[in-house]
Formats: structure tokens, sequence, C-alpha cells
């Protein structure tokens, strides 16, 4: 992993996710475009990561938050709390040398009315210990909101990286 630091600072258009995208796939800053600017910025990133040689893997999601942002949800159960999609499923496939993309809760951007508002990008590992936060800001940072509550060191969810089972292959 390099360490890239987001260059643009902003609760709607930072670019967090583009300098933990760079940081894992060891890219110069300025080899992407900053997704978020883009209606298809799914896909965009999807197209960086396969040209790197990488896939999505399994996204994994942290309990507590499903309760945290849907307090009354009492009788349906969550289809991303079945087993294998909970941030204690973390496999070692899903990541990039044991890394892989986490949101947490931004503390410059929280929003208790609206939680989604204030998400923010990090690299950690499987055990959900935030290796690099691209906010150069967030360097001395002690935790993340709501992290006492959510666990996890406050990661919300997880996003796996695989490589691309064509780039194995190619490698044997």
């Amino acid at each position: 992993m390099k360490q890239v630091y987001q260059q643009i600072i902003s609760s709607g258009n930072g670019d967090c996710m583009k300098a933990t995208l760079c940081s894992l796939l060891e890219l110069e800053y300025d080899s992407v475009c900053n997704f978020v600017e883009y209606e298809d910025w799914w896909q965009r990133m999807e197209l960086v990561l396969n040209d790197n040689g990488y896939e999505w893997g399994t996204r994994f999601f942290n309990e507590k938050k499903m309760d945290l942002w849907h307090p009354t949800d009492c009788f349906r159960p969550f289809l991303q709390l079945d087993e294998g999609f909970r941030l204690s499923d973390i496999m070692p496939e899903d990541t990039i040398d044991g890394l892989l993309f986490g949101s947490v809760l931004s503390p410059h951007n929280f929003n208790s009315q609206n939680l989604n508002e204030g998400l923010h990008m990090v690299v950690i590992d499987a055990n959900c210990n935030i290796v690099h936060d691209p906010n150069p800001e967030y360097a001395g940072i002690d935790h993340y909101p709501l992290s006492r509550l959510l666990g996890f060191n406050g990661v919300l969810e997880a996003w796996g990286v695989r490589k691309k089972l064509t780039d194995k292959i190619n490698e044997k």
C-alpha cells in the first residue's frame, strides 16, 4: 500500500474514495478521476479496479450500523447480516495484501440527522483496524463518530477487492 492523501476536502465532493483507491492499488493521485463527481461513479471505480487486475469482492456490513440507521425495522431481518456478509466474516481473498476499503463517519461532516451525509472512506485491514486515513487532517484522530457504539473501530462497511480470476490463471 502507498499512502495517498485526498486533495479535495468537502462534505459532498471530497476525494477520499479516490485517494483510498489510489492507496490500495498504489496508483498516482492524478491517474484517476474523483469518482463522486459522476453519476456512474461505481462503474468508473470498477473500471479502474479491472484495468489494474482487480474486481469487487464481498461487501461486508457492521450489524450495529443497521440498528442505528433503521432502528424501527425490528421485524424485518437484514439480508446484509447473513453469514458471510458481516465485518467479522472478512476473508483474505477479499483483500489486497490484507487491506480493503472501509467506510466510517467523518468527524468534520458528521450529521446526526442524516448519517449517510457524513461518510468517509479509509483503508482498513481484515480486523477493521484503520491502516490509512486519506484525510491529512485526521492524522491524530482518536476515534470516529459513534465508533464506541458501532464497534469495529467505527467501520460501517467494508468493500472487498479480489484479484481477477483471469489474472490468477495467467500467473500460473
